[in-house]
């Protein structure tokens, strides 16, 4: 159930206990058999057989009171679980966010670490800028271990990037 329903349901709970217990005295209660044999139960007289009741409708003033006070204390609690739940709510929302950003950024991480890859394995020679901005070739041995970090890298963390 939405929580925006329950908030609907519990506004509603709360008006009509307050109206109930205010007009308790003036309401009446019938009740009548259906040709099915089912007993009802109505506050009007939907049927010619229905047959009133007699019902001690007077409610003392600490009874309203408390009445209203557990209606108060009631609708408090479900205004708690409501917010807690939409907090919660908000919560997953935004660690799914989350994870699909990190998501997002691994599967560029790993394309460019494949591209790097290539780029390795090709019969030309590779360089790198120097301290000083020189151009510094990568020798055979740094070559095989750029390669093997990063193809250990990539079967750790892209295993499932495709």
């Amino acid at each position: 159930m939405k929580p925006h329903t329950l908030l609907f349901q519990s506004l509603l709970f709360s008006l009509l206990s307050t109206f109930a217990i205010e007009g308790a005295a003036e309401s009446k209660i019938y009740k009548w058999v259906d040709e099915n044999g089912k007993v009802h139960y109505s506050d009007k007289p939907i049927e010619n057989n229905a047959k009133e009741l007699k019902v001690n409708s007077k409610i003392s003033k600490d009874r309203q009171l408390k009445a209203q006070a557990d209606a108060r204390k009631l609708i408090n609690q479900q205004y708690k679980r409501i917010f807690t739940q939409l907090e919660t709510e908000r919560e997953e929302k935004q660690n799914a966010q989350g994870q699909a950003a990190r998501q997002k950024k691994l599967i560029e991480t790993c394309r460019q670490a494949r591209k790097q890859l290539e780029q390795l394995q090709m019969p030309v020679r590779i360089y790198k800028p120097g301290k000083n901005g020189e151009v510094v070739f990568l020798s055979d041995e740094e070559r095989k271990s750029e390669q093997n970090k990063l193809v250990q890298g990539i079967n750790k963390h892209c295993s499932d990037q495709k």
